[in-house]
């Protein structure tokens, strides 16, 4: 007689469950979702262009703590133009494809004209007719040439930095508004980045040949500076143009390679981790322009921060100006003193020019013919 076998109980595998990593959104998803933090970080960026005054402009200099913490490759001001620049050049060249291909250049420049154009010139009256007149040690102000100068190169964003008799005692003498230099950059790049568009240069594959002519171009300027090269392109402005306009049109190339550019926010530290760690050689300024971009991007795109209204350009047109005259106001004046004082000013200016000016003049160009 066969032993009648009992089964038993076999334990059941189920199948062990791995988790599935999600691909990371490209810059293209990332923006289409609409889930951004640019607002926040335009206006951190006007902020840091004043904190990092606070020690310019109180004598300090030296001891501005955003380069020292950066190792000198850029300071807190420059931080935050590139920032400005970055985020213009990916907005804008959006704005310039679809000017191409069908909304129209009119209605590109209507918008693009609404965005500075009345706040600037606004600042510009309020600072020549209204802190100049009150700081001035000249007694014929008011006929003095460089007043009506001021007004009248306004339309060309070509303003003189400085007044007659403004400022002159300051630690920083004689600068009104020290600021102003990159808007007119801004508008050139806004010309360019639309000439390009009409060209087909920013499409994906065109667009590493205005990436690289503006990459060699800021070669040839490190270059000049280092003395390398004995051509006169190592003045503090032919660099700064040069910066500014990298910094854009690396910008406006993340915008062409949005949907191939994936976010990933440990390649982004890698980068500027490498470009601190060559501060003090002549690759810096290189490592620099091709990591913050980068770096830009996936922070502002990485999350979702909205603010109720966008104050940053009043703020930064206004903020100089205003700690300027504090610190004529209040001699001896420390940087902390300053900052605490003059940031609620900034930002209460940022607002009016945003409510009176900014946001009527948009209005204005998404609604008329």
């Amino acid at each position: 007689m066969r032993p009648k076998l009992t089964p038993t109980l076999t334990p059941r595998l189920t199948p062990r469950l791995t988790p599935r990593l999600t691909p990371s959104l490209t810059l293209g998803e990332a923006f289409a979702s609409g889930r951004n933090r640019f607002d926040p970080m335009r206006l951190g960026a006007a902020l840091l262009v004043l904190l990092s005054h606070c020690w310019v402009l109180t004598g300090r200099d030296e001891a501005e703590p955003f380069a020292i913490m950066m190792r000198h490759v850029l300071d807190g001001g420059g931080l935050a133009v590139a920032m400005f620049f970055v985020l213009s050049g990916f907005l804008i060249a959006r704005s310039a494809e679809r000017a191409v291909e069908g909304s129209g250049v009119w209605a590109y420049a209507k918008a693009r004209a609404a965005r500075i154009v009345p706040a600037f010139f606004m600042a510009v009256q309020v600072q020549t007719l209204l802190i100049g007149a009150w700081a001035t040690t000249s007694a014929s102000y008011w006929r003095e040439p460089g007043v009506m100068i001021a007004l009248v190169r306004a339309p060309i964003f070509s303003v003189p930095p400085g007044l007659p008799g403004v400022f002159e005692a300051n630690p920083l003498p004689g600068i009104v508004n020290g600021s102003l230099w990159t808007l007119r950059i801004e508008v050139l790049c806004y010309v360019g980045v639309l000439g390009l568009a009409a060209l087909g240069s920013l499409q994906r594959r065109r667009v590493l040949w205005p990436l690289a002519a503006t990459v060699l171009a800021l070669g040839v300027t490190i270059a000049s500076r280092e003395g390398y090269l004995p051509w006169p392109l190592s003045s503090i402005r032919v660099v700064s143009i040069v910066d500014c306009a990298l910094h854009f049109m690396a910008g406006a190339a993340l915008w062409s390679w949005r949907d191939r550019v994936s976010i990933r926010p440990w390649w982004a530290v890698a980068g500027v981790g490498i470009t601190l760690a060559l501060a003090g050689t002549w690759a810096a300024p290189l490592a620099l322009h091709a990591a913050l971009p980068y770096a830009v991007l996936c922070l502002g795109l990485s999350g979702a921060w909205r603010l109720p209204m966008d104050i940053s350009y009043g703020t930064y047109l206004y903020a100089f100006p205003i700690q300027q005259a504090l610190v004529q106001a209040l001699p001896g004046i420390g940087p902390a003193g300053l900052a605490a004082l003059a940031i609620p000013l900034a930002l209460a200016a940022g607002a009016a020019s945003h409510v009176l000016l900014e946001r009527p003049a948009m209005r204005w160009a998404r609604s008329a013919p």
